[in-house]
């Protein structure tokens, strides 16, 4: 008997054959954040993307907006991304910027009691243990950022610094968007490519777009991603800025 799901694998799988590069499933809330998952079929990857919440990133001297990663996950087949996509959504919970796996959250819940956060490393709202802050380093867990952008209070609950909460920014400097080989190929290598005229195989960025070590889940192969994201530019109130309209996804 062939299910809804085995026709969306074909469906999916006709898509990637034609030369679609990416495939965007409608905005779903995850966790309370409502969310893009994205197949990108020349890396076997999935990608869970915020929708309201970018990640700046620099590169060359020019800073980008990305939407930023919560999650992504090489797949074996397109029908192996849509059990996990599954999963995903219905029981994994977001901890310090990642989705985690009800195992993991729980995991790093108890941890806390032999390592500790700081007194300050609290969400000023919730008072929550975290490590997410504002990118002018005041405290706020991803839930709340989320919160307050939906009811279009996008300024620091602390210093009122004007549309700062849409910008993700941790204490620790970690990003899921700049600190894996396959995220970067994707936001940099495929989108932004045609923005810069220096050589990609130049020695200052070769290991940018160096093969990293592979994950388990991980086969299939297609096409480039084609959509560019925007530059932004910081004015005198270090405030992050488009330069042109934010990146609209369609399917």
């Amino acid at each position: 008997m062939i299910t809804d799901i085995d026709k969306l694998v074909e469906v999916l799988q006709n898509k990637k054959d034609k030369g679609t590069t990416e495939y965007h499933f409608r905005p779903y809330s995850i966790d309370g954040v409502v969310c893009y998952i994205v197949l990108y079929f020349k890396y076997s990857i999935f990608t869970v993307e915020s929708v309201n919440i970018k990640c700046k990133y620099t590169y060359e001297g020019r800073i980008f907006n990305q939407p930023y990663v919560l999650y992504y996950r090489k797949y074996k087949s397109i029908m192996n991304a849509l059990e996990c996509i599954q999963k995903v959504t219905t029981k994994y919970k977001i901890l310090n910027g990642d989705l985690e796996s009800p195992e993991n959250y729980e995991e790093l819940k108890l941890e806390e009691c032999i390592l500790p956060y700081n007194e300050s490393e609290k969400c000023s709202i919730c008072f929550e243990n975290t490590t997410d802050t504002t990118l002018c380093d005041h405290f706020i867990c991803f839930n709340c950022r989320e919160k307050c952008i939906l009811k279009n209070q996008p300024n620091c609950p602390i210093c009122r610094n004007e549309n700062i909460l849409k910008y993700y920014n941790n204490s620790i400097g970690l990003f899921n968007n700049r600190d894996t080989n396959e995220l970067s190929r994707i936001f940099i290598e495929d989108r932004y490519k045609d923005s810069f005229s220096s050589n990609l195989e130049d020695d200052n960025t070769q290991s940018l777009y160096s093969d990293g070590d592979e994950d388990e889940d991980e086969d299939e192969d297609a096409d480039e991603a084609e959509d560019e994201e925007n530059p932004v530019i910081v004015n005198n109130n270090n405030i992050i800025e488009p330069i042109v309209n934010e990146f609209i996804y369609h399917i």
